[in-house]
Formats: C-alpha cells, sequence, structure tokens
C-alpha cells in the first residue's frame, strides 16, 4: 500500500476509533444520569392505596377509585415538581396501603378520592403515627357533602380529638414560594353537568 494510501487508512481507523470512545463516552453518561434519577431521589410521588367504602367498590371503568388519574397524575405532578424546584425528583412513583411501614420512609403521600375511603382502626392509627412523625397527607378530589362526610368519618378514626379547621388564606403556608391569593376549585365535567360541587 502507498504511504499516502496507508496513512489516509490509519487516519480513517483512528477516526472511526475515537467515534467508537466518543458514543461510549456519551452512552455510559446518560445510563449513569438515568439510573440517578431513577433511584429514590429526594422526592417521590407515594399514591394511598386505601380500601374503599361501600359506594367505591369499583371507579370508572372498574378500577378501585384510589387508582383515579393513575399514573398520570403521578407523573405530570413529579415532572412539576422537577421542573419548578431543584429537589431531586424519582421518576417513578410509589403505591403504598396505609398499614405499609414503608410510608414513614417518605414524607409526602397523596390520597386521591377520598370520599369513597374507609379506613380501619389499625390504617387510621397508622395514618395518625405518620402525621404526628411529620408527614403530609395531600387529599384531592371528592365532591358533595356524603364524600365529605365519607372523607371525615376516617380521618375521625385518625384524629377522634381534633376537628377539621379551614387554613385562613393569609397563613404563611400559602405564601412560602408563590402567593396563593386564590383557592379555585376546578370540577370534572361530570360534577360541573350535576350542578352540585
Amino acid at each position: 500500500m502507498p504511504k499516502p494510501a496507508r496513512k489516509a487508512w490509519i487516519a480513517f481507523v483512528a477516526s472511526i476509533a475515537a467515534t467508537g470512545v466518543w458514543a461510549q463516552a456519551i452512552v455510559n453518561d446518560s445510563t449513569a444520569n438515568r439510573s440517578v434519577r431513577e433511584s429514590a431521589g429526594e422526592f417521590q410521588f407515594v399514591r394511598l392505596a386505601y380500601s374503599s367504602n361501600s359506594y367505591g367498590g369499583g371507579g370508572w371503568g372498574r378500577r378501585q377509585m384510589w387508582q383515579t388519574d393513575w399514573p398520570d397524575a403521578d407523573h405530570h405532578f413529579a415532572r412539576g415538581v422537577d421542573r419548578l424546584t431543584r429537589i431531586e425528583v424519582a421518576e417513578q412513583g410509589r403505591i403504598l396501603t396505609p398499614s405499609d411501614e414503608e410510608i414513614f420512609d417518605y414524607p409526602w403521600i397523596y390520597a386521591v378520592e377520598v370520599g369513597y375511603w374507609h379506613l380501619d382502626t389499625r390504617e387510621a392509627a397508622h395514618i395518625r403515627e405518620y402525621l404526628l412523625r411529620g408527614g403530609f397527607l395531600m387529599v384531592d378530589d371528592f365532591h358533595t357533602r356524603w364524600e365529605w362526610a365519607a372523607f371525615v368519618a376516617s380521618m375521625e378514626r385518625v384524629f377522634p380529638d381534633r376537628p377539621i379547621v379551614d387554613i385562613p388564606s393569609d397563613d404563611e403556608v400559602f405564601h412560602v414560594v408563590y402567593d396563593l391569593d386564590h383557592r379555585i376549585q376546578i370540577p370534572s365535567r361530570m360534577i360541573i353537568y350535576s350542578g352540585v360541587t
């Protein structure tokens, strides 16, 4: 092989090898980032899988009521926390029951359609301990007086000696990161058409 052709061949092979090393570095870097992002993170969305009362045996499409909007809501909420804060957010959410011991590993849990939940005495005691240790329970998506009554019935088992109170709009909790001066209720289409919120 003449010298100029050999030099070109060596340069060609060297450039292919360099490209391969560069591509492998990119793959390794993205794999490392993915494994870090899929670890538990500082925040992980945790959904509470509760037992339903006699009204909520099967929700829309035969799913349990605690599964409402799962997994989309969990994903979108976690992405919002990731986008709007500097908190490292886990890619995957968790589903735990009120009696799971792991619940104490998470500072924030979410319960949806709590107008259909029923916490038995043991579950209520466990949720009480979780809250007294500083855990935060976010409840969402319940309408009408009877759904409120079902929620209150379980919360009275959690805290039989404490009433549910409204937090005043000027409380600092509504002004930590953003000023939340207005509380807007966004009902579902079904509730809008019923005229009852």
